[in-house]
């Protein structure tokens, strides 16, 4: 049971923090693309400070505190799932905003991707206690699971759109 608690937080972690940078890397673009996709009270470069400080947040109670970092990552992944659902009732082909200004465009991929994620958040919550300094040897060893399960989770739209086979067009030979 203690990797699955040590995987649930480290993937959880990996995902966050590539999100967060991502968005870090053009805070404008995601503060512009938030205003387009919503509206909202507060300014929408507020707003786009507010998602990355979620985001840290969330990374620094998983690592800092089992089950209040997954309490923190499971609310701030309920808000992003709402913004999601929006967006697609919304019916505008537009990116998610997940890793900043690029992205797939909103689809259900994006709520599987996030039920996922709550499922990590669940399963992390749930599971005894794991102290850092008794199983360091257990956290070096899912690390690497761990942080590539996160980044996939994190592009999940942009591999399922990489994966698709699509038929090939030969075209004109000249």
């Amino acid at each position: 049971m203690d990797l699955v608690l040590i995987f649930c937080k480290l993937s959880l972690a990996a995902m966050f923090v590539f999100s967060s940078v991502t968005k870090l890397r053009d805070i404008e673009a995601l503060a512009e693309h938030i205003g387009s996709t919503v509206s909202l009270p507060l300014r929408s470069s507020a707003m786009a400070w507010s998602v990355v400080v979620a985001e840290a947040a969330a990374v620094l109670g998983l690592l800092l505190s089992d089950r209040a970092g997954f309490l923190v990552a499971a609310a701030v992944l309920v808000g992003f799932t709402g913004y999601l659902a929006h967006v697609m009732r919304s019916g505008r082909a537009v990116s998610c905003g997940c890793t900043g200004s690029s992205g797939a465009d909103v689809s259900g991929i994006h709520l599987v991707r996030n039920g996922i994620a709550l499922a990590l958040a669940a399963g992390g919550l749930f599971a005894p206690h794991v102290p850092l300094r008794s199983h360091a040897l257990e956290y070096a060893v899912m690390t690497g699971p761990a942080v590539l399960s996160g980044v996939a989770l994190l592009y999940l739209a942009e591999l399922r759109e990489f994966l698709t086979l699509r038929p090939v067009d030969l075209g004109a030979r000249g």
